[in-house]
């Protein structure tokens, strides 16, 4: 497995795991404004399959303008601190993951692990372990970040299965912080070393 750890352009082949169904190496670079449209149908297909796992609802997913989109991934793309990587298969967007720093003087040691999600297509496939172990590495080689926090429903079983094998350990739980309808899910909060 080959990892490239610079930020622009950032472009990574895994050339021991081919992404079926297209029988393609998974590459997995930051997003740029360019993957507006890729992005929002990823994000809403993945929010569509799996609602409870995430801090969204579809409709408020939906109703994002082209023009939000492009400026949130303008706004990754342009900072020094926080970035958008997806995975790639034969050119589609089949998952992705973000880092953002903790603001504030006595929080920045710390980055905040975010928008994990693959397509329901490309799950099973190591797509989803292959964007955390690339996030990892790349906080790794920042010298101000000392640990990765992230926050996960616990109707997540598979992403939480996942981020204790990346070396995640729960450091809280916060009792029905998500609700859906009539239905209340808690939200587990997780941390690692880097």
């Amino acid at each position: 497995m080959t990892l490239s750890l610079h930020r622009k352009p950032l472009a990574c082949l895994l050339t021991d795991k081919v992404c079926e169904p297209q029988f393609s190496p998974l590459i997995i670079r930051e997003l740029t404004p360019r993957d507006a449209e890729a992005f929002h149908y990823l994000r809403i297909r993945s929010i569509n399959a799996d609602p409870t796992s995430f801090s969204v609802l579809l409709d408020e997913e939906e109703s994002m303008s082209a023009a939000q989109i492009h400026s949130l991934l303008d706004r990754f793309y342009r900072s020094s601190s926080a970035a958008l990587w997806g995975g790639f298969c034969a050119g589609y967007l089949a998952g992705m993951i973000g880092l953002e720093p903790n603001l504030g003087p006595v929080r920045q040691h710390s980055g905040i692990v975010t928008s994990l999600c693959v397509l329901p297509e490309y799950r099973g496939q190591k797509i989803a372990m292959a964007l955390v172990d690339h996030l990892i590495a790349y906080a790794r080689k920042k010298p101000q970040l000392e640990s990765l926090v992230l926050e996960v429903s616990e109707t997540a079983v598979a992403a939480i299965r996942l981020y204790r094998k990346a070396g995640f350990e729960e450091s809280g739980r916060e009792p029905k912080a998500l609700a859906f309808g009539d239905q209340r899910f808690d939200l587990i909060r997780m941390h690692m070393s880097v």
